[in-house]
């Protein structure tokens, strides 16, 4: 018991020294599988702090091991990506398949390689087509990105599900 006989619950592995790991392993751009396993901890454990530090953020919660967690990875991963990204365009300068590879990653709706093989197929399907015909396929193509919403929106609140499991169980 401490503070004025408040029990602390039980002791976490979630120590400083992990913390300043994780900072130094996504600051390298390795990925959190990597990490945790590097520590010797699964990947879901340090999923697991983290959701317990997005609900104690939500609650207003600021002095604990958690919140310090989620201040550390949000800041070390935008470094360690801004490092990976920046290596990359530097390497565009001599070789354009690196801006091609960035380009696919944040514009992939526009550059990957499936919005080019779709944009060519479209041209080619769209040639002597009347404008009724091209109205037909808006209102076909805007049903389908509907569907596609809702799967995808539906597969996040299953997604997002478990991880309260998870959390809850950690």
């Amino acid at each position: 018991m401490v503070d004025g006989g408040r029990d602390p619950g039980p002791a976490t592995a979630l120590t400083p020294a992990v913390i300043e790991a994780i900072e130094l392993g996504l600051e390298e751009g390795l990925p959190m599988t990597v990490i945790s396993q590097s520590l010797g901890f699964r990947p879901t454990r340090i999923t697991a702090w983290l959701s317990k530090a997005r609900r104690q953020d939500r609650d207003g919660i600021t002095d604990s091991p958690y919140i310090d967690l989620l201040n550390v990875y949000q800041a070390a991963r935008a470094r360690g990506l801004a490092n990976l990204h920046n290596t990359i365009r530097r390497a565009s300068n001599k070789d354009w398949k690196a801006a091609a590879w960035i380009l696919e990653r944040v514009a992939g709706e526009t550059y990957g390689k499936e919005a080019l093989e779709r944009n060519a197929y479209d041209q080619e399907a769209l040639e002597g087509t009347d404008s009724e015909q091209l109205r037909q396929l808006s209102d076909e193509a805007l049903a389908e990105l509907e569907d596609k919403l809702h799967t995808q929106t539906k597969m996040l609140e299953e997604a997002s599900a478990v991880v309260d499991v998870e959390a809850s169980d950690g």
